[in-house]
């Protein structure tokens, strides 16, 4: 919260400016908003790709079963691959002999196994991403920022815009990579002190909004501000 006249940083709950004296407008009581009962200027929720580790991860699995297919005809890895076959079948005709399943189990080759177990653990991963894009959003309207959280039950936190007092863009090397970044926000709310909009798509954009609506929200509550000493 910041003072009207000296624009100086004073907590959320004070009456008067520390520095000049300045009787301070009273912020409006944040009460519980329903969601469709206002206008939304962004809406968003991290990206898949911005869990880097697990969504990497995934692509280098779901990429291992054609690189393996394509060494398993280069020598000397199509050689390596034969022995290894060599002590996969009689593990197969075993286990086909103990469920009683067709003959041709114990001639899958080692390759389709790997690629097989391979993409099943790339589409784990995925899932596990999608899982975890789904459990927060983002909803900013023109007096407040709406954090959403949880996937099944979900919690609802919301920032008065006007006791923003910085936002910073981040973004590593990574987020460069795969185009998103995370917005770091301080404000004057004691209960609210820092929120994180984290992993968003063209998040420069999103900064930009941010701040437009953030300057519309400061100089309307400038302007609705009575003068008085």
């Amino acid at each position: 919260m910041h003072c009207e006249k000296c624009k100086t940083t004073v907590p959320l709950k004070s009456r008067f400016c520390l520095e000049c004296g300045h009787k301070l407008s009273r912020l409006p009581h944040t009460t519980p908003l329903t969601v469709s009962s206002v206008p939304t200027l962004w809406a968003g929720r991290p990206a898949i790709r911005s869990f880097e580790g697990t969504f990497f991860l995934a692509i280098s699995l779901l990429l291992s079963g054609p690189t393996m297919y394509g060494l398993a005809h280069v020598a000397p890895f199509s050689g390596w691959i034969g022995k290894i076959q060599t002590y996969i079948d009689p593990v197969w005709s075993t286990v086909a002999d103990i469920l009683r399943l067709t003959e041709r189990i114990p001639h899958i080759s080692l390759i389709t196994i790997l690629a097989t177990l391979l993409f099943i653990l790339s589409c784990a991963l995925f899932i596990k991403a999608w899982v975890w894009s789904q459990q927060i959003r983002y909803r900013l309207t023109p007096e407040y920022l709406i954090v959403m959280h949880g996937f099944l039950t979900r919690t609802q936190k919301q920032l008065f815009i006007v006791t923003i007092i910085e936002m910073t863009l981040k973004r590593s090397f990574l987020d460069r990579l795969v185009g998103v970044g995370t917005i770091d926000i301080d404000t004057s709310d004691p209960s609210f002190e820092h929120v994180s909009v984290q992993g968003i798509s063209s998040p420069t954009n999103v900064l930009d909004t941010f701040y437009r609506v953030w300057q519309d929200a400061i100089t309307q509550s400038s302007s609705t501000t009575p003068d008085e000493e």
